[in-house]
């Protein structure tokens, strides 16, 4: 099978739109739907129905999309491992992230890595939800999770923390509105809500209970959401991660410590083929350092 032919139909997939793919890749409209045609006669099949809004896939394109993704991630992988000739880590080492991941403590991350080993470059990318996106190049995958469930049994995945969700909001708010004291107050307040991956979320969950209450903003990247409490607009309901988030753009103390919210696990999902790799040994290596300090606190 062509990859060139595979990587422009797997572009359609994933935008739903043959010009949105074409651009994505660079190709001309024309040249990018000879591409597809010539995957489709190779196949003997046809994988889209074009319809006025785009392209929608047939039982057979499903199936090719599924499997598709998993080969150029493989096959890129596998090109990228047989590259490395150094026994150093060196290189640009792809990462791809959640939005709003604490900078100071990714910063922390990579003076580390940089330190240890010079040679090393970075290549960081963000998603709302990083498991949801094609996942070609990539050597590591950060991302949060109830369950800690990674992309599948073709990477190595690692919890390296726990990732409570908690409310903070600023004084300066408190005074302005009150302080809660139970659950039912928050009703009463303007609520900053973090929307973790997976379906739209629509209230903030408390004790097992949702909120009857109309999120003032809702949004996947968390120090955004901490910077608008921190400017007095609502009270936050964010994962911690175990970082330090309670001085982002300000001030911001708990609120109803006592509460209960799901609780996410932040883990790192390498693949399996790249494990052996030396720029992949030492993020592995890093993480599992983080995770033993972690335990011993």
């Amino acid at each position: 099978m062509d990859l060139d032919e595979l990587r422009a139909f797997v572009a359609v997939a994933e935008t739903g739109s043959m010009t949105r793919a074409a651009r994505s890749l660079g190709f001309a409209r024309a040249t990018f739907q000879r591409r597809i045609d010539e995957l489709e006669a190779r196949i003997g099949a046809p994988l889209l129905e074009r319809t006025s809004r785009g392209a929608r896939l047939t039982p057979a394109g499903e199936l090719l999309a599924a499997r598709g993704r998993a080969l150029l991630e493989e096959t890129s992988a596998v090109i990228t491992q047989t590259r490395l000739l150094a026994a150093d880590p060196a290189g640009m080492l792809h990462v791809l992230l959640p939005l709003g991941v604490h900078t100071p403590t990714l910063a922390r991350v990579l003076e580390h890595l940089r330190t240890q080993h010079p040679a090393l470059s970075f290549d960081l990318r963000y998603a709302a939800d990083p498991l949801s996106e094609l996942l070609e190049g990539v050597d590591v995958c950060g991302f949060l999770a109830l369950d800690g469930e990674g992309p599948g049994q073709r990477w190595l995945t690692q919890s390296i923390g726990e990732a409570p969700q908690r409310l903070l909001a600023s004084q300066d708010y408190l005074k302005r509105r009150g302080t809660p004291t139970r659950v039912d107050d928050l009703r009463q307040h303007d609520i900053l809500l973090w929307q973790p991956p997976g379906p739209p979320v629509r209230r903030a969950t408390i004790d097992g209970a949702e909120i009857d209450a109309v999120p003032l903003a809702v949004s996947p990247n968390v120090e955004h959401l901490l910077m608008m409490a921190a400017q007095g607009l609502g009270i936050v309901c964010a994962p911690e991660g175990g970082l330090d988030l309670t001085h982002i753009g300000g001030p911001l103390v708990p609120v109803l410590p006592g509460i209960q919210a799901p609780s996410y696990q932040f883990c790192i999902s390498v693949p399996r083929w790249l494990i052996d790799a030396p720029k992949v040994r030492a993020v592995l290596h890093l993480s599992e350092m983080a995770l033993a300090a972690a335990r011993a606190t």
